[in-house]
């Protein structure tokens, strides 16, 4: 299967007159973008071609920050209700949206933000689910390993991603990622700035926080960042803990929502609100289920091994010696 970037160089060249999910995006200056979440693919590849392809000197390079907040539903910013996300709309009413967009399968956290920022599928960029078995690596990689993150094994496939394309520009660029699943090691040898390790296993980190990292990178008096990565873990672990119609996935939606707030704040006192280009977006929706099957009756137990993968799609690894075969 060819990879996104692939299948879409024609049209990526043509941003200014392209058409994403039914709206017009006018363009990428002072644009401020946000992707009722199905993924981010599109939007992320459009300005991701305009913001880093011109190799000017840094004091000329437009700022970029690209906010995934995680498992935020298409349908969310309708159902929830204006009074909890009035920072939302803000972004909203002064940029352009899109309706959705569509998210890569596994509909799951790190295989879509690893094609958000790479532009791959994840049978391309090799990070197929947030736990998965690689038996070349003879380990296995686990979400909840927060660490992981910061071994480019899992990462580092030979594909560019954003941060290492944005160096290229002259060398002067900078990318500070804060908690970007995937997004924190070194591919191609470029490895972005990060809040340090012994902070970034702590997905409990105060959003205020972790704003405060990325303006401080963007305002570096000698190096400043001209791109950002920041991740917000909410919606997503609320509504795998309450589910997506919850009271508990409004309560997280205001605190993101705050959190914009607070940043549209920090923005505005360094000076930057007016010349930084934003694409809110997530990687994923969320549905209520209610279907399960049970694989055991599909295949015989002894004959493979699993693993501890989370949500709609299992991995199950045949057991030397048996063969698998499906009537």
């Amino acid at each position: 299967m060819s990879s996104f970037g692939d299948q879409h160089k024609t049209w990526l060249l043509n941003f200014c007159d392209t058409k994403v999910g039914g709206s017009l995006i006018t363009s990428y200056r002072n644009m401020i973008s946000f992707a009722h979440s199905r993924s981010v693919l599109l939007i992320f590849a459009l300005v991701f071609i305009c913001s880093v392809s011109d190799a000017r000197p840094i004091k000329e390079v437009p700022k970029l920050i690209l906010i995934s907040i995680d498992g935020f539903g298409f349908d969310y910013i309708n159902r929830i209700g204006n009074e909890n996300i009035p920072n939302l709309l803000y972004f909203i009413e002064h940029g352009s949206s899109v309706k959705y967009v569509k998210n890569v399968f596994p509909s799951v956290t790190y295989p879509n933000h690893m094609s958000i920022i790479s532009g791959l599928y994840p049978e391309s960029h090799g990070v197929v689910h947030n736990v998965f078995r690689d038996d070349y690596l003879n380990d296995t990689f686990h979400l909840d390993a927060f660490f992981q993150n910061f071994d480019s094994r899992w990462f580092d496939n030979g594909q560019e991603v954003i941060y290492s394309s944005n160096r290229i520009g002259n060398g002067l660029r900078e990318t500070g990622s804060v908690l970007w699943p995937g997004g924190l090691t070194t591919i191609k040898g470029v490895q972005p700035r990060t809040i340090g390790r012994a902070f970034s296993g702590n997905l409990s980190l105060p959003y205020n926080t972790r704003i405060d990292y990325l303006i401080n990178w963007l305002t570096d008096k000698y190096r400043p960042a001209n791109l950002g990565l920041l991740y917000f873990d909410e919606p997503d672990e609320s509504g795998h803990k309450f589910g997506p119609n919850s009271p508990e996935v409004t309560k997280a939606v205001r605190r993101v929502d705050n959190a914009l707030g607070y940043l549209k704040q920090k923005l505005n006192e360094s000076g930057l609100l007016g010349s930084v280009d934003i694409i809110l977006t997530s990687d994923h929706g969320m549905l209520s289920v209610d279907k399960f099957v049970n694989i055991d009756k599909c295949v015989d137990s002894q004959w493979y091994t699993t693993d501890e993968s989370l949500g709609t799609v299992l991995f199950i690894y045949p057991k030397k010696g048996n063969w698998l075969i499906h009537q």
